[in-house]
């Protein structure tokens, strides 16, 4: 077990680092590795790291076909953990983090990182997206039909980077990695911290991976609403920053949604309590939410119009706030005390 903080990632070996993001991959891995391989091939001095979140299919196997260095942690932990570890066992002075269930486009490297190269206060920069995955057909017990579409992005200068993002290795020395800590929203909550030292990110009009693991149904919502507890968390943190405003403005609707979850506990405990107590009216409180509750689903089912569709994105608005709340109770930590423990496979 060893612990690594940013003033001890190493010096710049080579030009290009990439770092791969894993946890039962088998189906996609390989598909990963090879665009990677395919999209930096006119790239000799580069390395490819893949850190696997203690998988239990057969994701390692496969990627050990591969010329790659695998490191293996001995339990699963957060996609920022995994970046985490895997910049503190890069040597590039660019890294280029992806997800096992990405693809990279062919020439997002040569169009990229010529921008790092000429643009000084450019710390990061990422593309467009485009995901394709199969919607549910619970009916028939298949996968149902297949769905390809690009995910809307601002670009230009914005105020974060999400998943795929080409950085500086400098940045990351100087403001610190991914908080390995934060359960969700990692991304966010090192992009703060970077335009905090008066860095920019870029994003271009330009394609970047094509996301291959994506679910639709109650499974997508339910993953969701878990890693939502890194916005309370990256709020947590971010008291007592200067830029405590900006994570306000950033997830003022989340901090809504975790209002109204909590909604569904103190109002009916409350109104109880004063029916029995003190004033029997209280107990109109809880019709006031079951009509906000009713009022929001028919909002929802207007936009969707599809019932089933619709029950899931309410659930999974309720979930998503109650996640919040969790983050926003969790004691910050320090990221340089995060323990490393992991086994280089390859």
């Amino acid at each position: 077990m060893e612990i690594i903080n940013k003033k001890k990632l190493k010096n710049n070996i080579c030009f290009l680092s990439v770092v791969i993001i894993s946890k039962n991959e088998e189906k996609n891995i390989a598909k990963c590795i090879e665009s990677v391989l395919e999209g930096t091939k006119e790239i000799s001095d580069k390395e490819i790291i893949l850190v696997d979140s203690a998988s239990t299919d057969k994701t390692i196997e496969i990627a050990k076909q591969y010329p790659v260095k695998i490191i293996s942690e001995y339990q699963s932990s957060s996609p920022g953990a995994g970046r985490y570890i895997g910049t503190s066992y890069c040597n590039g002075k660019y890294i280029l983090f992806i997800d096992g269930d990405s693809t990279l486009d062919k020439n997002w490297v040569k169009k990229s990182i010529p921008v790092l190269e000429k643009r000084k206060m450019i710390a990061g920069v990422a593309g467009l997206r485009t995901q394709s995955y199969y919607e549910n057909n619970e009916k028939h017990k298949s996968k149902g039909k297949k769905i390809t579409s690009s995910i809307e992005y601002q670009t230009g200068i914005v105020e974060s980077l999400g998943g795929p993002a080409t950085f500086k290795m400098e940045v990351l020395k100087k403001v610190g990695s991914y908080n390995p800590y934060i359960r969700g929203e990692e991304e966010a909550e090192l992009c703060f911290r970077i335009r905090n030292a008066g860095y920019k990110l870029l994003r271009l009009s330009v394609p970047m991976t094509l996301d291959l693991g994506r679910k639709s149904g109650m499974s997508e919502y339910i993953n969701r609403a878990k890693f939502s507890i890194g916005i309370g968390q990256n709020i947590r943190y971010s008291f007592g920053k200067r830029y405590f405003k900006d994570v306000l403005k950033k997830y003022r609707y989340s901090i809504v949604f975790s209002l109204w979850s909590l909604g569904h506990i103190i109002i009916p405990i409350f109104s109880i309590i004063f029916y029995f107590l003190i004033i029997p009216e209280f107990i109109y409180l809880i019709h006031l939410l079951l009509i906000f509750d009713c009022l929001s689903f028919i909002v929802i089912l207007s936009r969707k119009r599809n019932f089933k569709q619709s029950v899931y994105s309410f659930l999974g608005f309720l979930l998503k706030g109650f996640a919040v709340v969790r983050g926003l109770l969790r004691t910050p930590k320090n990221i340089n005390s995060y323990p490393i423990n992991v086994r280089v496979i390859k």
